[in-house]
């Protein structure tokens, strides 16, 4: 199976690229999670109850300075044009005063559990969301945050 080994991760896993929904890359403005090509990127569940686990790994994180925060969201959206969309997980990287529970979050792996079932809606369609909100944006947009998002340990 050679012909497989550029679909393999640095662990030694094959990857699916079908659960990849924002690639690894520098980000400096809100945007919606795209493939390696620059094409938006969503997850079609298939319409019935879903569960597993959103997987963030940031590489590098900017310095942020008082009032400035990341957010990283996993969006589900009843059409694939994600006119009615909701937040079903969300990570906050920055400044401590600005995030929920206080904590300075910057580089690492954050595995988050989410589900597309939320008080009875099914969200059919996924996606990856995130939103810059810096005071220095001259900071930010030079530096950037560097990160892959994905799907893993998919079940119904």
């Amino acid at each position: 199976m050679a012909y497989m080994e550029f679909m393999r991760s640095a662990r030694g896993k094959i990857v699916d690229d079908l659960l990849i929904l924002k690639a690894k890359g520098t980000v400096a403005t809100s945007m919606v999670g795209e493939d390696p090509v620059g094409t938006d990127k969503y997850y079609d569940t298939g319409g019935g109850r879903t569960r597993g686990d959103v997987v963030y790994n940031i590489y590098a994180a900017p310095t942020m300075v008082a009032g400035s925060k990341i957010t990283l969201r996993l969006q589900g959206g009843k059409q694939a044009a994600f006119s009615t969309i909701n937040d079903l997980q969300i990570v906050e990287i920055g400044d401590s005063t600005q995030i929920s529970g206080g904590s300075d979050l910057t580089t690492g792996r954050y595995i988050l559990p989410w589900s597309n079932d939320l008080d009875g809606t099914v969200y059919r369609y996924v996606r990856h969301y995130s939103t810059m909100a810096c005071i220095d944006e001259f900071h930010l947009t030079r530096k950037g945050i560097q990160y892959e998002g994905y799907l893993s340990n998919i079940s119904g």
